[in-house]
């Protein structure tokens, strides 16, 4: 494993093997792919409690990196940098949650009374977008548009287009895609 280890000026050690799409690396134990910052942990620490989840110390600390799948901390299989921790206290550490900021994504305001939290009490969700959700949702489907002209040119006109709940039919290719069907079924 430890030429699949590039140590980085920070401290955390890259993994360069496989990775998987949410760019923790990846390798095979026994036949079975695992996640190799954890393959490390339970090698030098033994079994990983069933409650746990393993923490990349060094992200929390690490203001510049955007995390998601293009976080760079998420190859780190340094054993330093590894710690096995509940799931709240994960997500307590991340600085991804809602925990500690101010605004939601959207930008509205963040104070504790407009906001409510989940189950494990870290994320909180905002109340502004809640209600924008629910408006949605409460204003049925989205509008049918329809087109001029559909992908083959027929016009879309009101004879032209059949409409069924949220998306609209060009007749004149439904009619083709028919009569093809059965001349296809003729040759057999």
């Amino acid at each position: 494993m430890q030429e699949k280890m590039i140590e980085q000026p920070n401290g955390c050690m890259h993994w360069t093997g496989h990775t998987n799409e949410h760019g923790y690396g990846r390798l095979a134990v026994d036949g079975k792919m695992v996640l190799a910052h954890r393959a490390i942990y339970e090698a030098l620490n033994g079994k990983i409690p069933d409650e746990a989840q393993v923490d990349h110390v060094c992200h929390n600390g690490d203001a510049s990196c955007p995390g998601g799948s293009v976080c760079e901390h998420r190859r780190c299989v340094n054993p330093g940098h590894l710690e096995a921790v509940t799931r709240q206290e994960n997500l307590r550490r991340s600085r991804l949650t809602t925990s500690g900021k101010e605004a939601c994504v959207r930008g509205h305001q963040l104070p504790a009374r407009s906001s409510t939290s989940d189950s494990s009490g870290v994320r909180r969700r905002c109340k502004e977008c809640e209600r924008e959700q629910h408006r949605k949702e409460q204003s049925g489907p989205s509008p049918t548009v329809v087109r001029a002209f559909c992908r083959n040119g027929h016009e879309m006109n009101e004879a032209n287009t059949y409409i069924n709940g949220t998306r609209a039919y060009c007749r004149a290719c439904h009619r083709e895609s028919m009569r093809a069907r059965r001349s296809k079924k003729k040759e057999r």
